[in-house]
């Protein structure tokens, strides 16, 4: 998974926000995009798990 982290807001696919498991707010808002036309939003957080590897 690549996610932009340079653009505010960032945007997941919601199917792999389900299989995240992220939290999704209860409501949806509209949004546009570059592109015509109107898009259903579901706002959502990511939660970070870092890990370190050592060789």
């Amino acid at each position: 998974m690549l996610l932009d982290s340079g653009t505010d807001p960032s945007a997941i696919d919601l199917h792999l926000a389900q299989s995240l498991g992220t939290p999704l707010a209860a409501q949806s808002a509209e949004g546009t995009g570059a592109g015509e036309g109107k898009v259903e939003v579901i706002p959502t957080y990511l939660r970070w798990k870092s890990t370190t590897h050592s060789a």
